[in-house]
């Protein structure tokens, strides 16, 4: 009997020890995430004002710094949060091809900073069963490390069929012309917190979590990662997930860089104010409404409160063409609660809301589409981010 009670009370106190360190993690990535986006925010429009200028180059060392940490802070709350296992992992039909053709697009910017091509090829829409963001997590670390270990050539995206003893599965291959893995790394690339440079003989930045994180996150969705690789040619990536169906054929999309220059030319918003879309942006800290103003001053009116009370207010009196939305607004209603208020506000029932919010584990943002969130945007993000969400989600091409 006494084994049994010290059994409960050792189960009980780890359980606590989980729920604080949850907490804990939780309050540590809001914290950093709000400055952060100050410091990515306003040395990228640094840059932009001091271009062709020798201080550019330093704007731009302060700005790859902060995305550093930035990628480091993403990997670290995921792996936190598959070890506390609170991952509620949801399972759903993802057009694969859509998604990563949209994720090749934004990859794109960084390849070309490096001067390599980055093609996406696709010969049908492929459909699979798998979390959308647990499926951007991977992808992004698999593409982050074929662009860093890749000095010149190319990084080619095949989406397509892959069959084996098991069935037929929806496949991502990614294909890069880097420095390649030793066979005798190969045993590691998916071990926390290795990597080929090591030590004093280190030659590459980050902690050695992203294969890791990828590989825990595929096999929760029921799918594999595995690669080959051979050194000074390059690394094959091949992540397979459960095939759901293909659909029509697709063309071969080739990513250069004369596709930045693209323009919008159909308006899906319906402001009655001008020409430009009129946004409600609810966002308690001050630093950050000034940046996302600059941001936005060229494609959008923006009007800002800091708190929802008096953004459901001002939504009653005004026509808004979308909102973006601070999830932690201080004292008062949160963000999740002004959104339930604004959506009962006639008129505003399919106005898209657009969380901004330093919460961004996978399990928080799928609670905030379960809300009724139009989309989630994670603190910290760049100008670029912001842009590619306003567009799509007020303009059509």
């Amino acid at each position: 009997m006494d084994n049994k009670v010290e059994e409960l009370d050792l189960q009980h106190h780890n359980q606590e020890i989980d729920h604080l360190k949850n907490v804990i993690m939780k309050n540590l990535n809001h914290e950093f995430r709000t400055p952060m986006t100050s410091i990515l925010g306003f040395s990228e429009l640094l840059m932009d004002s001091l271009a062709g200028t020798e201080n550019e180059l330093v704007v731009q060392k302060i700005f790859d710094a902060a995305n550093r940490l930035q990628h480091t802070l993403n990997l670290l709350m995921v792996l936190s949060e598959l070890e506390t296992q609170k991952s509620n992992i949801v399972l759903k039909e993802i057009n694969l091809s859509e998604l990563t053709k949209s994720l090749a697009e934004q990859y794109r910017y960084l390849a070309e900073k490096k001067r390599l091509m980055l093609v996406f090829y696709s010969d049908s829409e492929i459909w699979c069963s798998a979390n959308r963001l647990f499926l951007t997590q991977i992808l992004e670390n698999v593409l982050d490390n074929a662009i860093k270990f890749t000095e010149a050539g190319t990084i080619k995206i095949t989406i397509g069929i892959a069959t084996d003893a098991h069935g037929e599965f929806a496949q991502i291959e990614i294909q890069d012309t880097g420095i390649g893995i030793p066979d005798a790394f190969h045993h590691q690339i998916f071990e926390e917190f290795r990597q080929i440079s090591e030590g004093d003989t280190r030659r590459f930045e980050g902690i050695g979590l992203g294969l890791s994180v990828g590989k825990k996150l595929v096999e929760l969705m029921n799918g594999t990662i595995t690669f080959k690789s051979t050194p000074e040619k390059g690394s094959t990536f091949y992540i397979r997930l459960p095939l759901i169906k293909r659909s029509i054929p697709l063309d071969e999309l080739t990513i250069k860089s004369h596709l930045m220059g693209r323009s919008v030319v159909v308006k899906k918003f319906n402001s009655k104010h001008s020409e430009l879309p009129l946004l409600l942006l609810v966002e308690d800290n001050s630093i950050n409404v000034e940046l996302m103003m600059l941001y936005l001053k060229d494609i959008c009116h923006v009007v800002h409160t800091f708190d929802g009370v008096s953004a459901i207010n001002m939504a009653r009196e005004n026509y808004f063409d979308a909102i973006l939305m601070d999830i932690n607004l201080g004292l008062g209603i949160n963000g999740i609660d002004t959104l339930g208020s604004i959506k009962k506000i006639p008129g505003y029932e399919e106005i898209p809301v657009i969380a901004i919010t330093g919460y961004s584990n996978p399990s928080d943002i799928e609670k905030l589409h379960s809300e009724g969130f139009y989309a989630v945007l994670s603190k910290p993000f760049t100008k670029g981010s912001l842009f590619e969400l306003i567009k799509t989600t007020l303009f059509t091409e």
